[in-house]
């Protein structure tokens, strides 16, 4: 590598591709600077989970085969004062169906009506929140790993 008095790097003259400038941050492109992303630690859950025994893992594949995922009480109502940095908590509404076996859910910021419990997740899904993927997922269900699992 050889610095030019402009402080930029590039091959050394005389080899394969000499004087042409070398792309910066290694093997990484040079418009690579989004940091990964990490998911927020678990163990701040506790804020909002009394009892991380009884949050259970929920999964949930939308319509486009996506997947959101995070913890739930079933019936129960999460703190949403003291939600954690990173973790987002919306609500799951019951959708009325003549079909008893039915089991449809809509994802809510909030709601009052038809409420079947809340959820915490990693994910941000402020900026879809009203989008119809969101509304009628039949594909869900309770992992078999808890909170608690997740934080031994």
């Amino acid at each position: 590598m050889v610095m030019d008095r402009n402080n930029r790097s590039h091959a050394p003259k005389g080899t394969p591709g000499g004087g042409r400038f070398e792309p910066k941050g290694g093997d990484a492109p040079a418009d690579d600077v989004t940091p990964p992303a990490s998911r927020p630690d678990p163990h701040d859950l506790a804020a909002i989970f009394d009892r991380p025994d009884l949050a259970r893992q929920i999964d949930f594949t939308l319509a486009d085969g996506s997947h959101v995922n995070g913890y739930a009480m079933d019936c129960e109502r999460l703190p949403r004062e003291h939600v954690p940095d990173g973790w987002h908590v919306y609500a799951i509404m019951e959708s009325e169906s003549d079909d008893d076996d039915a089991d449809i859910m809509t994802i809510r910021e909030n709601t009052w009506v038809n409420h079947r419990m809340d959820f915490a997740t990693d994910r941000d899904l402020t900026d879809v929140i009203d989008d119809p993927e969101l509304e009628n997922v039949a594909d869900w269900g309770f992992t078999d790993r808890t909170l608690a699992d997740d934080l031994a």
